[in-house]
């Protein structure tokens, strides 16, 4: 696996890349003094997006979305501050699953 990194004064800064032998993008990540921060994506070795993580000062924060091959979606997962947050819903075989959860815990749905 081949990556690129930014870096100012020791500290991540910018883009972060990883590559799939083949050259395809894997990964990429932007980091804000040294705090994942943004959208990181992840892709498959085809190059369609597998994962999309959103990150605010280094924690998860917002939506967290997976998709198969097909870009179709297998999750959608509710994030705040790095906890599961709110509604998350889980695709499969044409059914929709509901979750919710409050500070990372699970609780009844209504």
């Amino acid at each position: 696996m081949l990556n690129s990194k930014e870096y100012v004064n020791d500290i991540l800064n910018g883009d972060t890349c990883t590559y799939f032998k083949t050259g395809e993008l894997r990964s990429k990540t932007l980091y804000v003094n040294g705090y994942k921060h943004g959208n990181e994506i992840w892709c498959y070795p085809n190059g369609e997006i597998k994962e999309i993580h959103p990150y605010e000062s280094g924690f998860l924060n917002g939506i967290l979305e997976e998709f198969d091959l097909s870009g179709s979606y297998l999750s959608k997962q509710s994030y705040k501050y790095g906890k599961r947050n709110g509604p998350s819903f889980f695709y499969r075989d044409g059914l929709v699953v509901k979750k919710l959860y409050k500070n990372g815990k699970r609780i009844p749905c209504d």
